[in-house]
């Protein structure tokens, strides 16, 4: 489970920035659930507004980072680390980039981060919190940027995994693999999370940018694709769940079949183009008409809502931290609303499940009819006079006045908002 996120000094984001997921009321609702952690309350569902350009998805992209980093760290040894300082500063284009989480994982709460420049990592700690109480804190490590290091233990293989990970592969990737006779478990244990319990779903081309398509590794960086969906539908079970999702959002598909489709595929080595099969998903509208549709022949918001639909099921299942960027492309307000609402119902989320989603759709504010629990879920990102992306939660403003939330943030009581001129004609 995520507490919260902390980036500083990575693209628009110059000073420490903080994404924190902890209610601030204790009091149990549809937006919370207990960790488990000396009463902690953790938000479920988190949204992020703000104008274009302002830096919401640098939010994301500074978490998928983050996680490529630690997920890649044997392949991308002696490869320059995917990290982008505030270029608007002289001084900053010159620091390091840092990263931090806070998280619960089986009832101990860990501080995970590094600070890094696109050659080497300058530092890397990782705290552990048994039962969270801060009494009972250890030292897993911290890594200085001459090597050094502090730890709880005095674990033999130190020096191995020190040799090993050089100067720019993280001692947390290197070491969770290690056998190590104490650190495994907690470093393992925060490794799994980056590499199985987070799932990040964001435009592929903002991934390119940052050289994090690993194509060349066999590994796609996004966490959405076709695929999931094709996979869950060839479980009867699994099917008949998505088909009932897509009969409640009125998207008129009466049946969704996996079929086997043959193509040439011409290669290097030979003229002769060569029969390969795939799967691919065939949608039916009607009992009577046999005709089947392919998934590019439904609106681009039916093939949105499919492509998001397995990541939600499979994140509620499994207990996973699902961040989305753009939630709202391509989808009606009321869809929006559905796929938010899924990670706040009792029964389809037992895992604690996390949503966190950037958006410019305001109807998630006017939806929601409990202003006083909800302001926890609301963060506003905003673009400084230096260029600088700064985030405020909306529970850090005066809101007991205000009746309809969506109109006082459209006004820009907030901020978020685009500034536009007139168009004199």
């Amino acid at each position: 489970m995520l507490v919260n996120f902390r980036v500083k000094n990575f693209m628009s984001i110059k000073e420490s920035t903080l994404l924190d997921l902890r209610a601030s009321s204790d009091k149990r609702h549809a937006h919370t659930f207990n960790s488990g952690i000396n009463g902690m309350h953790l938000l479920n569902t988190t949204a992020i507004y703000g104008a274009n350009a302002t830096g919401k998805t640098t939010i994301v992209l500074a978490l998928k980072v983050m996680q490529e980093i630690i997920r890649e760290g044997f392949i991308t040894r002696g490869i320059n680390l995917r990290v982008e300082p505030f270029l608007l500063d002289k001084t900053t284009k010159r620091e390091s980039s840092e990263f931090e989480v806070n998280l619960v994982i089986e009832n101990t709460h860990y501080r995970y981060g590094f600070s890094a420049t696109r050659e080497k990592i300058i530092k890397e700690w990782l705290y552990a919190y048994p039962n969270g109480e801060e009494k009972g804190k250890q030292i897993c490590f911290i890594r200085h940027a001459d090597s050094s290091f502090e730890s709880t233990y005095q674990e033999e293989k130190w020096q191995e995994i020190r040799e090993f990970a050089g100067d720019n592969v993280l001692w947390l990737s290197v070491g969770a693999v290690f056998k190590t006779s104490y650190l495994k478990p907690s470093l393992r244990s925060v490794f799994d999370w980056f590499d199985k319990n987070l799932k990040i779903i964001v435009d592929e081309s903002r991934l390119e940018h940052l050289g994090l398509s690993f194509s060349r590794f066999g590994r796609f960086s996004n966490d959405i694709s076709n695929n999931n969906t094709i996979e869950m539908c060839k479980n009867e079970r699994d099917k008949a769940l998505i088909l009932t999702y897509l009969e409640d959002v009125d998207f008129s598909i009466k049946n969704l079949e996996v079929i086997q489709e043959e193509r040439r595929v011409h290669t290097r080595r030979s003229a002769i183009p060569s029969l390969r099969t795939r799967d691919k998903l065939k949608f039916f509208h009607s009992d009577e008409h046999k005709e089947g549709f392919d998934l590019q022949q439904e609106s681009a918001g039916t093939q949105r809502f499919l492509e998001l639909l397995a990541p939600f099921i499979v994140a509620l299942r499994k207990g996973h931290t699902l961040i989305v960027d753009e939630l709202n492309e391509k989808l009606h307000s009321r869809l929006v609303y559905f796929l938010w609402k899924m990670f706040q119902h009792e029964r389809l989320n037992k895992k604690h499940a996390q949503l966190v989603v950037t958006t410019h759709d305001t109807s998630l504010l006017s939806f929601e009819d409990d202003l006083e629990r909800f302001i926890d879920c609301i963060w506003f990102c905003r673009k400084m006079d230096n260029g600088a992306t700064r985030l405020f939660p909306l529970s850090g403003y005066e809101t007991d006045s205000i009746e309809d939330i969506e109109e006082a943030y459209l006004s820009g009581r907030f901020g978020g908002v685009p500034f536009i001129r007139d168009i004199d004609l």
